[in-house]
């Protein structure tokens, strides 16, 4: 890695001396007589990538080969499962090894539970440190640098390495070295494993020995580690790359020329002299204010534009900002169809936002609230109620200003479109602090009168007019910040017409009638509610502004031929609380109970919803109320009791006159514990070791481990077969008379 860092060393050049330089190679050029050079047909280069990528080849094919056998391995073989790793039982015989999660063993051997637990210990750490994982790098590194004898040395350390580790980790768990070491003899002379798996015999069993007597000191370890940074430096120095970087001084040149252009400047003196006016970020300033600005520029990224009034004077807009975000424009045209061209595509009212979110979006919405200017013109007069509708359409989109021909719309200060009702022309500005908080209370108050069916039903009083169009008008003209910081206004969409008498939707002006499709929805909403009945419809508020939004659109025909728009259902009881039975529900309570007396002094028979609900109502009463209803409600009636048909009893048969008793042949052996899980496995039944379920492949494990288990076996309630695993003795309970 270390020849892969290059160095850089900027220098600056002289442009005469280049010049020179050019020339003289330009002299030598016209009088060199260039002798001709004979290349040789296959380069020395050639045959060396040939070698390379030959043996590249061959050690990718025999990884392969190894993956592939592994693979084989593991989904041909009986398996077993103790999470997190699985046991491989293989037919032939090699040693135990390991591959990532999975740990290889003789079949035989593990069910006659002849393999050390030593041994088993030692792969299970091999797969829980994932050693296989820096074998499989290294087999990968060694594709690429074959030919490197390197690779081979650091291969063999790094898996001499994980067997250390897991030596370790073996005699951690208080095993004596000395049986270990008898083991791992036992061991030594097995050699059928896998290329890519870990395995126990690995290595030279003498350095393995030598290194379980031997700790390292820490203060050994400290002194290893820093002398490696001496000789990394020595590395870096010697072997890295170094490039010089020729600079021009041209290019030095040209930038200073570039802090110091008086373009920008003259610029600002032509617009003075033809009477411009000047702005910066939208503040007013004087023409020498901008002039200061262009004499300071010194390079520095200032946005300009420059348009012509309503007057016909050029306005000559300065905008400083840090990014590197240039101004953008997007222009809109008002056609007499009512479409728009939307810089240059037709859009209709329907698909007016979704060709608008085409446009910019390789910069964020907050970019474009700095930088989108949105000209709006119209072929005849533009009229506030357009720009009222694209001031709406474009409240997500992300903008700076809208700009028309008569008004100009800056979203950050919070200005809306001119007022369509009336004559009055002047822009509306933002609500004061004093009409926010009456907003705020107004809301809180009509969220305390609301009764919530669910999360999209909720039933609100009736309202005064007045006071829903004072409110409207102030949500409307809140800025965006000022619309996070509050409750959304519950009824979006809803506009008041000149003389307040009903509710519009803002598209009713430019739709005269429901399409096809919203006549289809209306229908099917419509449908679905009106055959649910009057007392337990239940319906959802957004559905419900839904159809009568398309109800008023409707035509009176369209209207005639359609469902009728349901009827809201009533509200709920109100939740009752102690003390809270008001004089209606008392006088409502006293009349059911004397409606359910029959003439004889009995009673009728309710239901128990029925009666739960007034026994709800006389719980919450006052003492004083108790005393003066009609009393308590009756309990619900008891449940009908199961009538029990009794059927003849047939008599026993007769008793046979001789009995010949035999003598009864020995019981067959016992099963062994693992036939008897094997056969319990394939009825589905569940087992269990000392109270906690486990699969059937871990019970099948536990029980080659220890043969003394005592197996016990219940019927659920399922009718699925409970299998119990212990090591305790079962105690019998011996009941005494």
């Amino acid at each position: 890695m270390i020849p892969l860092i290059t160095i850089k060393t900027y220098v600056v050049s002289s442009t005469e001396s280049n010049n020179n330089f050019e020339q003289v190679v330009a002299n030598n050029n016209l009088t060199a007589n260039l002798s001709e050079i004979n290349t040789p047909l296959i380069e020395l280069s050639d045959i060396l990538w040939t070698v390379y990528i030959i043996g590249a080849t061959v050690f990718l094919v025999r990884f392969v080969i190894n993956l592939n056998k592994l693979y084989k391995d593991i989904s041909s073989n009986e398996s077993i499962r103790i999470a997190p790793l699985t046991y491989i039982l293989l037919d032939k015989n090699i040693i135990p090894h390991s591959f990532f999660k999975y740990i290889f063993l003789y079949k035989r051997t593990f069910k006659d539970g002849s393999i050390p637990e030593e041994v088993l210990l030692h792969e299970e750490t091999h797969a829980q440190q994932l050693h296989s994982l820096d074998i499989i790098l290294l087999e990968l590194v060694q594709i690429v640098f074959w030919f490197h004898p390197l690779i081979y040395i650091i291969k063999q350390r790094i898996k001499l390495n994980h067997e250390f580790l897991a030596d370790n980790a073996v005699l951690n768990q208080g095993i004596s070295t000395k049986n270990y070491q008898h083991i791992l003899l036992q061991y030594s002379s097995y050699s059928n494993h896998h290329q890519l798996a870990s395995a126990i015999n690995y290595s030279s069993i003498k350095k393995r020995f030598t290194v379980m007597k031997t700790q390292t000191s820490k203060t050994r370890i400290w002194l290893s580690t820093l002398l490696l940074i001496p000789l990394f430096s020595l590395l870096l120095v010697g072997f890295t790359t170094k490039k010089e970087i020729t600079i021009d001084s041209t290019e030095l040149s040209s930038s200073q020329q570039y802090n110091s252009n008086p373009s920008f400047l003259e610029f600002i003196v032509d617009m003075e002299n033809q009477g411009a006016s000047f702005y910066l970020d939208d503040e007013k300033i004087t023409a020498e204010a901008a002039k200061t600005i262009a004499k300071n520029n010194r390079g520095k990224r200032t946005e300009m534009l420059t348009q012509k009034d309503s007057n016909d004077k050029y306005v000559v807009k300065l905008y400083s900002t840090s990014d590197k975000h240039y101004a953008r424009s997007i222009e809109v045209e008002v056609l007499n169809d009512n479409a728009y061209l939307i810089d240059g595509k037709r859009a209709t009212k329907k698909t007016f936002r979704n060709v608008f979110n085409q446009l910019h979006q390789d910069i964020s919405k907050e970019i474009r609230d700095k930088i989108i200017n949105i000209h709006v013109t119209a072929s005849k007069t533009l009229s506030n109620e357009e720009v009222w509708f694209i001031y709406n359409a474009l409240e997500g989109y992300g903008y700076h200003r809208i700009v028309t021909s008569n008004q100009e719309i800056i979203r950050s200060k919070g200005n809306t479109p001119f007022a369509i009702e009336g004559k009055n022309v002047e822009q509306q500005k933002s609500p004061s602090k004093k009409e926010i908080a009456d907003y705020k209370a107004w809301i809180k108050q009509l969220d305390g009168k609301a009764i919530t069916f669910s999360k999209a039903a909720t039933q609100y009083p009736i309202l005064d007019e007045k006071e829903l169009i004072k409110y409207q008008n102030i949500y409307k003209r809140m800025t965006t910040q000022q619309k996070n910081a509050v409750k959304e206004f519950p009824f979006p969409g809803l506009e008041f017409n000149k003389n307040n008498e009903d509710l519009r939707s803002q598209s009713l002006p430019t739709q005269q009638e429901a399409t096809k499709e919203q006549m289809d929805e209306y229908n099917r909403l419509a449908k679905s509610y009106n055959s649910q009945p009057e007392g337990r419809r239940i319906i959802k508020m957004k559905d419900y502004k839904r159809m009568k939004y398309i109800y008023d659109l409707m035509s009176p025909k369209q209207r005639k031929n359609a469902h009728p728009l349901p009827k809201l259902p009533p509200p709920p009881p109100r939740a009752m609380h102690k003390g809270e039975v008001n004089d209606g529900i008392f006088n409502k309570y006293n009349k059911w109970i004397k409606g359910l007396k029959n003439p004889d002094g009995t009673y009728k028979i309710i239901s128990s919803g029925e009666q739960r609900y007034y026994q709800s109502i006389y719980d919450n009463m006052t003492a004083d109320q108790k005393k003066r209803s009609a009393g308590i409600p009756p309990p619900p009636p008891p449940p009908k009791p199961k009538v029990i048909e009794v059927k003849d009893v047939p008599a026993p048969p007769p008793s046979p006159k001789n009995i010949e008793v035999k003598e009864l042949p020995p019981p067959p052996p016992p099963q062994k514990p693992a036939d008897y899980i094997k056969d319990m496995a394939k009825t589905n039944a569940k087992f269990y070791y000392e109270g906690k379920q486990i699969t059937s492949k871990e019970a099948l494990i536990i029980v080659n481990k220890n043969q003394s288990l005592i197996v016990k076996t219940k019927k659920s309630d399922t009718r699925t077969p409970e299998v119990y695993l212990t090591d305790a003795p079962v105690i019998k309970e011996i009941k005494r008379n």
